[in-house]
């Protein structure tokens, strides 16, 4: 039911929802009422945040020297990734900027020690790798669907040194599920790698079969896979 005040343009509008369970005793009643308050204060803070967060996500998108890396930040921006939250973790542990349900019931987005890997995938010898990484959170969204949060993480230099990452959470749409891997930046690139490297072509039997598996394959899976992995899984 949506109650509006007045029928003028602007007026405040607000949706009401009626629920109705099982009849339950005072300590379910109290855990319910805890997490409806936690998912409205997520949805308040992502939805308040949006703009801080596109704005976020377009400014890592143009400091991103990974051009398909760069291509997917904006193709999420431009409406296939509900943005949920933004947080910029430093060497120390500490974090800054956070921003949606970064600031609410999700100030925790990996553990430690995923942290560091994280640091290690861009640190060191391997400085220039593949970026964003796309990673699963341990968490679970309480906003727009019941799933693991999908994170995408860029290194933050200063001085030439690895200082900090910016991590980007979010739900992919279903849009952004369901469409084809020739349309997805970072999936479209690996697909055409291994259509070059085998030799197939795209309108014969064995194209065709590759792009069906990338298809069925779920991409906010497929997209963490490195190359090697894909192609294993792909074939």
């Amino acid at each position: 039911t949506q109650v509006v005040d007045g029928e003028a343009a602007g007026e405040k509008r607000e949706s009401m929802v009626y629920l109705e369970t099982e009849r339950a005793d005072a300590k379910v009643r109290r855990q319910v009422e805890h997490a409806l308050e936690a998912t409205l204060a997520d949805v308040r803070a992502a939805v308040a945040d949006w703009p801080a967060m596109q704005q976020a996500m377009a400014q890592d998108a143009d400091a991103c020297t990974d051009s398909e890396g760069a291509a997917l930040l904006r193709w999420f921006k431009d409406g296939m990734l509900t943005q949920l939250g933004h947080l910029v973790r430093r060497r120390d542990g500490s974090q800054t900027g956070a921003l949606g349900i970064c600031r609410k019931s999700a100030k925790v987005l990996l553990g430690p020690v995923s942290w560091e890997r994280a640091f290690a995938w861009f640190d060191g010898a391997k400085k220039g790798a593949r970026a964003p990484l796309v990673v699963k959170s341990n968490r679970i969204s309480n906003v727009h669907r019941r799933s693991p949060l999908d994170l995408f993480i860029l290194p933050i230099y200063e001085d030439g040194q690895l200082t900090a990452l910016s991590a980007h959470a979010g739900i992919w749409t279903s849009a952004a599920l369901g469409a084809q891997p020739t349309q997805v930046p970072r999936i479209r690139a690996q697909l055409a790698e291994l259509t070059r490297r085998f030799g197939f072509a795209p309108q014969g039997h064995a194209g065709k079969a590759l792009v069906h598996a990338l298809t069925a394959l779920p991409h906010d899976l497929l997209i963490c896979f490195d190359d090697a992995d894909l192609e294993r899984v792909a074939t």
